[in-house]
């Protein structure tokens, strides 16, 4: 009798990071690098370049307040200062908020890592999210300079944020599924996306302009967001029909928001 065929062998699967050249985590340049190609080497690197822990902090603060710069340029004057220092300190306050519950979540997904760990995580993540918001910048610099449309430019900002805040996440989705479950951590991700969103409402104006430097009114987030769409709808149709009956009663100042403090 014939010996049965051996079964040919087939290639084993390669690894996709295979003969990729590791980013050596020196300085703060390096640190990005690393950063943006793997996070992971960043994250094992921290414990011994410690030194990088500041630079990578203050990058997370300086591009929210970048980010900001191009939100006051929208509206000019006062906000050129007002909204880079609401965002920057907006997002280090929603930081500071958040980081006590990522720890407790990080612990009920039995996640390996320490306190120590989770801080180095959390501070990729920021410096991550800080990154992408640069990048994102001069596109949503064009739209605030070249268009007079409020809830456009809000909009767009939005989706920059979404897109940002998705993009920097999945860092932290990478170091959960070390742990036995992981949708602790993805509710966290939640929360901490509508602590910023909060923030952002509890902060108004970032876009436009108002009476006041900071508002007089509690809102929540998704209320204040339908009330500005109600009203620069009703500042569309009045500005329509007193057009139509005045051509020259047409302006085009951004001071005259419909997006005041409502």
């Amino acid at each position: 009798m014939n010996p049965p065929k051996l079964p040919e062998q087939t290639e084993e699967p390669k690894d996709p990071n295979e003969g990729r050249q590791a980013v050596e985590v020196t300085n703060l340049a390096t640190a990005i690098e690393a950063l943006l190609r793997s996070p992971l080497i960043l994250l094992k690197a921290l414990p011994e370049k410690r030194q990088l822990i500041l630079p990578l902090a203050l990058l997370a603060l300086f591009s929210a307040g970048v980010l900001g710069l191009v939100f006051g340029s929208y509206s000019g004057g006062t906000q050129l200062w007002a909204a880079p220092l609401k965002v920057g300190g907006g997002l280090l306050l929603g930081a500071l908020i958040c980081f006590p519950s990522l720890y407790v979540f990080s612990c009920l997904a039995n996640s390996p890592l320490r306190l120590g760990g989770v801080a180095a995580a959390y501070l990729c993540f920021l410096a991550l999210l800080g990154l992408l918001l640069i990048a994102f910048a001069p596109i949503l610099w064009i739209f605030t300079q070249s268009s007079n449309s409020l809830p456009f430019v809000g909009f767009l900002a939005l989706v920059v944020w979404l897109l940002s805040f998705l993009l920097a996440s999945s860092l932290l989705r990478k170091v959960s599924r070390r742990a036995t479950s992981s949708w602790q951590v993805h509710l966290w991700l939640l929360i901490f996306l509508t602590v910023t969103l909060q923030m952002s409402t509890a902060l108004r104006p970032i876009l436009g302009t108002s009476q006041t430097l900071l508002p007089q009114e509690k809102k929540f987030f998704l209320t204040h967001w339908m009330n500005s769409i109600n009203e620069a709808a009703r500042e569309s149709d009045s500005t329509s029909t007193g057009s139509a009956n005045n051509p020259s009663s047409i302006k085009s100042s951004r001071t005259d928001n419909p997006f005041l403090e409502n």
